[in-house]
């Protein structure tokens, strides 16, 4: 079986040990996998929160009603993953991809 350093396969295993998973097949979309993508990625998550974070402020907030707080959740995903598409464009646009 195959292992790899990609953040996303690890996992805690308690008592401050770090278990390395075994690259899986949702690991590796359709039986590919890059670690140098995945590494360029995951290193654009801090500004995608930030774009998120400026276009839904509201989902920062501490609501009384789980409903709301729950719908604004939403929007902020939705936020955070636009951002993460649009910043990882360029990855996949010059060929660094899974």
């Amino acid at each position: 079986m195959k292992y790899c350093g990609c953040r996303e396969m690890t996992s805690d295993a308690g008592e401050g040990k770090v278990k390395v998973q075994p690259i899986v097949a949702l690991h590796m979309g359709l039986g590919r996998h890059n670690c140098e993508y995945v590494k360029q990625r995951s290193a654009l998550i801090p500004e995608a929160v930030g774009i998120a974070n400026q276009k839904v402020p509201e989902a920062r907030r501490r609501w009384e009603d789980k409903m709301e707080q729950h719908r604004w959740g939403n929007l902020w995903t939705k936020a955070f993953a636009q951002a993460m598409e649009g910043l990882a464009a360029p990855l996949v646009a010059a060929g660094v991809s899974l």
